[in-house]
């Protein structure tokens, strides 16, 4: 203790008061340790580079059910393979530029207040849950709880976090591979991420059993590496998600310059409702939901949700039939060219 007359400590890491010029002996050993292994080469000259981007040679593969509940800097991908789960509890991981997660068929991760964000301000790619569209969504793996046969699983609660990645939760693959696979999210946040989650199943005969409840989708700073808004939820031709209770919004304040999309539907099949007495809001973006069907019998239902000051529409839909939208509050903005709900192409009143 640099100050006998105080009680306080002298380390580095002290976030009190002192002198603060002390490191243990055992936090100088992790210090050397992580130099010689995940930040090797990092003090030179292309450090940042070497600190920020992807590098193949640190890929993970999770080849055994495991909890991480210490923080991690992932300097690779992270892949939980076939039958097995990986659970983040309560602490953050940082993701390099251009890196992602992978659940393949028939593994699962589960993130219970964890986050998952990037480093030193670059973006990641997100979390990639790959299925099977030809295979039934709800045969349960015997051999590992939670875990579905030939659909990978993730699971958002408490809190967890996803943030600045490109699409923060994919149901598929590169290039729309290997899609299905399995989103169920409650109580999560979804901040500063080009697209928020993104389904993608044209094909597939089974319905979807993903749903999103009472999670926050939210823009309040920069994505990173120049990137703008897109959509916080983007379905096409995937079957009965449901997104129940949820807050959308681009901001506070002012209204937005790139504000993107709430939802975004092709030829998709969805609900948005209340999730008990709490309703959905969809505030401030370019359009609140826009819906395009080639196939005018792909039917959104949509109740119970608050269109807040949404700049061009509330909701769009373009060439829905049958359309159901009931029980909903729509609040233009003060902007002369603002719409709340507009419809083309549709039979049959709301």
């Amino acid at each position: 203790n640099c100050d006998p007359a105080s009680n306080y400590d002298n380390n580095l890491m002290n976030r009190d008061r002192g002198c603060m010029q002390y490191l243990s002996p055992g936090q100088i050993a992790v210090m050397r340790y992580n130099l010689h292994t995940r930040f090797a080469r990092c003090l030179v000259s292309s450090s940042y580079t070497l600190a920020t981007e992807t590098d193949p040679a640190f890929d993970y593969d999770v080849t055994q059910n495991e909890t991480w509940n210490h923080p991690r800097y992932m300097r690779g991908n992270v892949t939980v393979k076939t039958g097995n789960t990986l659970s983040i509890t309560c602490v953050p991981i940082f993701m390099t530029y251009g890196s992602k997660f992978t659940v393949e068929k028939g593994a699962q991760l589960v993130i219970n207040s964890g986050t998952i964000t990037n480093a030193a301000g670059r973006t990641w790619e997100g979390i990639q849950v790959l299925g099977d569209p030809s295979q039934s969504h709800l045969n349960p793996d015997p051999n590992n709880p939670g875990c579905v046969l030939n659909q990978g699983v993730l699971r958002l609660s408490n809190g967890a976090t996803i943030c600045h990645a490109v699409a923060g939760v994919r149901d598929h693959g590169p290039q729309y591979q290997d899609p299905t696979g399995l989103v169920f999210c409650n109580g999560a946040n979804f901040i500063d991420n080009q697209y928020d989650a993104y389904f993608y199943n044209p094909a597939s005969p089974w319905l979807n059993p993903s749903y999103i409840s009472n999670t926050t989708f939210s823009l309040v700073g920069t994505i990173g590496d120049g990137l703008t808004p897109q959509v916080r939820i983007m379905l096409v031709g995937t079957k009965g998600i449901k997104i129940l209770g949820c807050s959308l919004g681009a901001g506070s304040g002012a209204y937005p310059t790139n504000p993107g999309y709430g939802i975004g539907s092709v030829d998709a099949e969805f609900i948005v409702n209340s999730n008990g007495s709490t309703p959905t809001t969809i505030k401030k973006f370019k359009t609140g939901i826009s819906v395009f069907n080639s196939n005018p019998l792909a039917l959104p239902t949509i109740s119970n949700t608050h269109f807040i000051e949404n700049q061009k529409f509330g909701a769009y839909f373009q060439n829905v039939h049958h359309l159901i939208f009931q029980q909903n509050l729509v609040v233009n903005p003060s902007l002369a060219s603002a719409i709340g709900v507009y419809r083309t192409g549709c039979f049959e009143k709301l």
